[in-house]
């Protein structure tokens, strides 16, 4: 006996129908056939369980109507582009209980912390308690800066080339320097500098640097000339 009609989730199998009995086995037909394997997947279809006491199988068998709930992709983007430091939180689409992946079937979901990187993402949506088989799938494009600066002398250089340069003035509240747009800048001046990168629509600012060496020159002892000697 069972309830004569069930609902699943699309991608359920025949182990998930329910009746009560012993050693029941499941049908595609009233009568006559063999038995369906419990990992074959349901389908919207009648299905007839059995059963079996003291080895002797049931003649009736107990019809079960399957209907299943198929629970769409989520919509959106499908392809999104994001800064350094960006998180799986950060992906945006449309649906309900978003879950992301790394693969378009099977896997485990990402934590919404997990750093993004460049490649494919896929995210499904579960409605109802049902999982979408299907996902969406989205590429990802991060914009990966890097802040680190070298010094050599008085002359800052960013590492990273290929980006927009705005020096700025640590001790003025990060006000910009006039025509300090390049990748490496001299200041003519002591004090902490720092730049903010820009690509894409990122931005980036660089820790302040302490400049302590403009207007030192070598000593030139060559030049000096002592008399009488000895003196």
């Amino acid at each position: 006996v069972g309830a004569t009609a069930q609902s699943f989730c699309s991608g359920a199998t025949v182990n998930d129908l329910m009746a009560t009995g012993t050693s029941l086995a499941w049908y595609a037909y009233s009568s006559g056939g063999s038995p369906l394997a419990s990992s074959d997947i349901l389908g919207t279809e009648l299905y007839y369980a059995s059963q079996t006491v003291n080895g002797c199988e049931s003649t009736n068998r107990t019809e079960v109507t399957v209907s299943l709930l198929n629970t769409a992709a989520p919509t959106g983007s499908s392809n999104q582009s994001f800064c350094s430091a960006s998180h799986v939180a950060d992906l945006i689409v449309n649906g309900t209980t978003i879950q992301w992946y790394n693969q378009a079937t099977g896997g485990t979901a990402l934590l919404p912390t997990t750093a993004l990187v460049n490649g494919n993402y896929y995210a499904s949506q579960t409605i109802n308690g049902c999982e979408s088989v299907n996902r969406l799938a989205v590429v990802v494009s991060v914009t990966l800066l890097n802040n680190s600066v070298t010094l050599s002398g008085s002359t800052l250089t960013v590492v990273q080339s290929g980006l927009n340069y705005t020096w700025i003035d640590c001790n003025n509240s990060n006000q910009p320097l006039t025509g300090a747009n390049g990748q490496s800048f001299t200041p003519s001046t002591n004090g902490n500098y720092a730049v903010q990168l820009v690509l894409n629509g990122c931005s980036l600012l660089s820790p302040c640097v302490q400049i302590t060496t403009v207007n030192l020159e070598e000593n030139a002892f060559e030049l000096i000339n002592i008399k009488p000697n000895p003196n």
